[in-house]
């Protein structure tokens, strides 16, 4: 504060005033050869000082990077030192030739369906291998589609718009949807112009900002990733195994320690939730996307990511136990940006509902954020991901063509015709294969019957089911059990929506589920199986060398029409056919003992 800058002046030159009156005392008392010495000592110290200052402002200049930019860099050092060199491995996937986290982008003509291109900070980068990413997610529930991950960390809006102009727009692309992680973006950091330099601020000298930069990664003590590996191949349950917090939140190692991680949620709480704070820059940069977006002719979205705090409410407590100052407001930074929207009728997601009507895990809290990091982990990414998915199809199948712009077909042109009931889905037969959309293991057979293992942590169908009315799905599975397992559940998701979970008993047995006709949407529908546990056979079994992460063995799934074609419905575990233990690589499997 300039206060304390003007008392540390005033002390510094008083204490130069008083050394200059007892300097001739201090010359008779105070032998030369110390005097020398300290005199050299002196000088030295301030001219390594000068010299320090001077050799961190030439290696950020010429080797720009986050340790070492200043913080009056222009953005265009800013978003050279953030950017990850091309071909850089993330977990197994290198960054492209942009140094964005997704294959290489191709514009939109050498591209058959429409193009999305997603705009984001760090968010782009996650703490997930790429196939857990939420843009991938979002990508596999809408066939078809190309989504573009774009992005990198510290950057804001201002350099959204950046990317918007220079990277997305070239791309042709059919939409831009642009993530904004309202932990920070809301005070657009990296975006506001600086002032004037003054002595006072420590931000002027690049000793100071080195030093405090080093201090708080010091105090971090940022968690030893998991090593990279070098196979581009691995499928999510393979990937799984190689880091076993992506299936299970309670294993996953924090990124900040605690003190450090409490101090960055704080600091963001009064950002973006105290009551008078001004945000005027922040939607003025808005405004500039809305019309290089109009220009070009590209509808715009906008994606609103919440904070961790504004998700767990044992944060929010603590941090507002802490606080000191004014009465913080947990949503306003949502309510600011959508009733913005609203009054320029543009396109929002807000994920906040979304992610805190996911129901908690057995210690209470809802684990979607990576353990003291503020980003998405595995589960976190999966619900954002089919929630930007449904939000995607709606405006790609809503949207008109501009004028000018490039033919494409959009979802609504490109639906699959409405399946029959009813419908009868042999899980592990190769008839199945086309309704099998992601996590399912090769199909196999065992004691005559034919089945597929689930692959990871959810499974998902997609199958165009006929709309108006409610369907009844039946399904038979046996869950992987092993000594000591715990009950097997599955939550079955249509279109976003929960249905209902399902508890599994032991052995193959069959199950029944209502699906409302209000959530069947036809567009091809979603039919999304998540599970409370997938381990590996090598893991609890004997003997095993099966390194595939199980689930549920499926058999099959029927869909009826409620009222004309379903029999009546039994109740679950009731009417099983006789249980034939699927076969696993180097054992069986069995039921809980």
């Amino acid at each position: 504060m300039p206060i304390w800058a003007w008392v540390s002046a005033t002390v510094a030159y008083g204490t130069y005033a008083l050394w200059s009156l007892l300097l001739p005392r201090l010359r008779r008392v105070v032998p030369p050869r110390i005097r020398r010495g300290l005199d050299v000592l002196g000088m030295n110290a301030v001219l390594a000082l000068v010299l320090a200052e001077v050799a961190l402002r030439v290696g950020g200049t010429f080797w720009p990077s986050p340790l070492l930019m200043a913080p009056s860099a222009p953005p265009q050092v800013r978003r050279g030192a953030n950017r990850g060199p091309p071909g850089q491995i993330r977990f197994n996937f290198p960054l492209n030739q942009g140094g964005h986290y997704d294959s290489e982008f191709k514009p939109a003509s050498a591209v058959p369906g429409p193009v999305v291109v997603s705009i984001g900070d760090s968010y782009s980068y996650g703490t997930v291998p790429h196939a857990f990413h939420f843009t991938t997610v979002a990508e596999q529930e809408i066939p078809g589609v190309e989504i573009y991950n774009m992005g990198y960390p510290q950057i804001g809006p201002s350099d959204y718009l950046y990317l918007l102009e220079h990277e997305a727009l070239p791309l042709d692309p059919d939409l831009v949807v642009v993530n904004l992680f309202l932990g920070n973006d809301v005070t657009d950091g990296p975006g506001m112009p600086m002032g004037p330099p003054r002595w006072y601020d420590a931000d002027s000298y690049m000793v100071a900002v080195v030093w405090r930069r080093w201090q708080i990664m010091r105090r971090a003590r940022l968690a030893h990733r998991a090593e990279v590996t070098a196979d581009p191949n691995l499928t999510r349950g393979e990937l799984a195994v190689v880091y076993p917090w992506l299936a299970d939140p309670f294993l996953e190692k924090p990124s900040f320690s605690r003190e450090v991680f409490l101090e960055i949620e704080a600091r963001n709480a009064r950002g973006i939730c105290t009551p008078d704070a001004g945000h005027e820059r922040f939607f003025q940069t808005l405004a500039d996307m809305e019309r290089v977006a109009e220009r070009a002719h590209v509808p715009l979205a906008l994606v609103l990511i919440p904070e961790e705090f504004q998700v767990e409410d044992d944060l929010w407590e603590e941090i507002t136990r802490k606080s000191v100052g004014p009465r913080l407001d947990r949503d306003r930074p949502q309510r600011m940006v959508v009733e913005w929207m609203e009054r320029r009728g543009g396109a929002v997601l807000d994920l906040l509902p979304i992610l805190r009507a996911v129901p908690p895990l057995k210690d209470g809290r809802r684990h979607l954020y990576h353990l003291q990091d503020s980003h998405f982990n595995a589960r976190g990414n999966e619900v954002a991901g089919r929630a930007i998915a449904r939000f995607v199809a709606s405006l790609l199948s809503t949207e008109p063509a501009p004028p000018g712009h490039k033919a494409s077909q959009t979802v609504a042109e490109s639906r699959p015709p409405a399946v029959s009931l009813p419908l009868h889905v042999d899980i592990g037969d190769s008839s199945a294969r086309g309704w099998m959309h992601s996590g399912w293991q090769v199909d196999e057979t065992a004691g005559g019957a034919s089945y597929a293992w689930s692959d990871g942590m959810r499974s998902v169908l997609t199958i165009p089911l006929p709309t108006g009315t409610d369907i009844r799905m039946d399904f038979e599975a046996l869950p992987f059990a092993f000594s000591r397992s715990p009950q097997q559940r599955v939550s079955v998701i249509l279109n976003g929506t929960v249905i209902e979970e399902v508890p599994l008993r032991p052995g193959l047995q069959k199950y029944s589920v209502i699906l409302p006709a209000d959530v069947v949407l036809g567009a091809p529908d979603t039919l999304e199986f998540r599970y409370a546990y997938a381990r590996a056979p090598q893991d609890v079994l004997r003997l095993s060398s099966d390194s595939r992460m199980l689930a549920v063995a499926w058999y099959s799934v029927d869909f009826f029409r409620i009222g004309t074609d379903e029999r009546q419905p039994k109740p679950r575990g009731i009417g099983a056919r006789p249980s034939v233990a699927p076969k696993l690589r180097g054992g069986m499997a069995r039921p809980p003992v």
